[in-house]
């Protein structure tokens, strides 16, 4: 399955591409002869220049460049330059680096109650996820991560994991004894468990090669991800389980923030929230495209029963929500 794929950066650009035409810059402007300050920011991913993080992030740096005559500069740092996700999230928290993009697994290491938005099957529809930066659950994700030292500026998409393998998955059963990569997050590996998968954690920049040697037999993404890591190389399919939507968040250190003028404070804020929700439509529309590419290159897509894996987790559900207390079950309140 290993092949030469030059389409795929051709079509990725184009998805990517279109979904930034014709924003309008950012309302945010300071009072006549304001001068912002003079600041360099850096902000961390880990996916390849190819992922629409890097364009994010960039549209975002372009944008906050020009509104304050250059004075603010956003270098990008992706694949990993500046350490693991969950490093650069720890990064982040000791202000040795300025922002990273982050999947909120990474946040429940700092608070438990993050974990509750990686629950399967708790977020379902796109429409779902787009309009979720803008609820109450949201603000109180929000309040609870500067409690950890983190402002969230942006809520961008991760996007539906779908599991990929070299067997084809139907049922929960299919998964029983199948080691499958997992990230940091200890509530995604609780999840695999309880139907007997066995859960490895493993870097997202050493999942290609664990899937090659066998280290793993299969993993969990959104079809971008699959696409840019170009997992089907190694993997001959991909099974929409669309068990968990995974928020992307943009973070910055509280206390550099609040450092910084009213005025950018604001800037920043309008500017995250613009781009990540263009993020998030991003993702929404081009799966269908991105389906279709994984299949060009010999992927075979599989519609699991996805009844069959909602009744599987039920008792995962009944597990953490009765040992997790009032806080969590209020915030599932505010969830569903």
């Amino acid at each position: 399955m290993k092949k030469k794929s030059v389409v795929l950066v051709v079509l990725l650009t184009v998805f990517v591409g279109s979904a930034f035409e014709g924003f309008e810059p950012s309302s945010a402007t300071a009072a006549p002869g304001f001068e912002y300050e003079k600041v360099t920011l850096q902000i961390g991913h880990v996916n390849n220049t190819e992922h629409h993080y890097q364009t994010t992030a960039q549209s975002i740096a372009d944008e906050i460049s020009a509104a304050t005559g250059g004075n603010v500069k956003i270098e990008i740092y992706p694949s990993e330059q500046l350490g693991s996700g969950r490093d650069q999230v720890e990064s982040v928290r000791t202000n040795t680096q300025s922002m990273v993009f982050t999947p909120t697994a990474y946040l429940a290491g700092y608070e438990k109650l993050f974990d509750i938005l990686e629950m399967p099957y708790l977020v379902t529809t796109y429409e779902d996820a787009q309009a979720f930066s803008d609820t109450k659950a949201a603000a109180e994700f929000e309040r609870l991560a500067e409690a950890q030292g983190f402002v969230i500026l942006g809520w961008c998409a991760n996007g539906f994991h779908n599991v990929t393998s070299n067997k084809p998955i139907r049922v929960p059963e299919d998964l029983k004894g199948l080691k499958i990569r997992v990230g940091a997050s200890q509530l995604a590996a609780s999840m695999w468990g309880s139907i007997d998968a066995t859960p490895v954690n493993i870097s997202m920049s050493e999942t290609y090669t664990s899937l090659d040697n066998g280290t793993v037999d299969a993993q969990a993404n959104p079809v971008g991800h699959i696409i840019t890591n170009k997992l089907y190389e190694v993997q001959k399919y991909l099974n929409m389980t669309k068990h968990s939507f995974v928020f992307q968040c943009i973070i910055i250190n509280k206390d550099v923030f609040y450092g910084f003028s009213p005025e950018l404070q604001k800037l920043m804020r309008e500017t995250f929230n613009k781009y990540s929700k263009k993020d998030m439509e991003l993702v929404a529309s081009s799966e269908a495209e991105e389906l279709k590419v994984l299949e060009g290159e010999g992927m075979t897509v599989i519609n699991p029963d996805l009844a069959a894996f909602k009744k599987a987790f039920v008792p995962f559900y009944e597990t953490y929500n009765s040992k997790n207390g009032k806080n969590w079950a209020d915030l599932m309140t505010l969830m569903q």
